[in-house]
């Protein structure tokens, strides 16, 4: 049975740095599925090829899939609470903003081994 894309069920992405870490420690950012439609109008806009993305690239990626966060952390050890729109982006370090943006296409991307399940 075929399963189409449901944008309310998002990827869970952990980032690199935190992998290491006790799960309960880790840092969940929640990435939403990327529509067929969605991923051509990028691949016009930008070409097939990777390329260097910019900070306005991350953040215009970001507003649009990122959908949550879960064990987010100030420097106090309080839970940041996740705001949509800009705002939401401005408690992310460039380091986080670059790993998430290519996170976007990295769970958004079939492998042959996906493809074969």
């Amino acid at each position: 049975m075929a399963i189409g894309v449901d944008v309310n069920v998002p990827f869970k992405y952990v980032l690199i740095a935190d992998r290491e870490l006790p799960p309960e420690q880790q840092t969940v950012f929640k990435i939403r599925p990327m529509l067929m439609s969605e991923k051509l109008a990028y691949v016009k806009k930008f070409g097939e090829e990777a390329h260097e993305v910019t900070i306005e690239e991350c953040v215009e990626l970001l507003n649009r899939y990122l959908m949550g966060w879960e064990n987010f952390k100030n420097s106090k050890g309080e839970d940041i609470p996740f705001v949509p729109k800009l705002t939401k982006l401005d408690t992310l370090s460039e380091q986080m903003l670059v790993e998430l943006t290519g996170a976007v296409f990295e769970v958004n991307s079939m492998t042959k081994e996906t493809a074969k399940n």
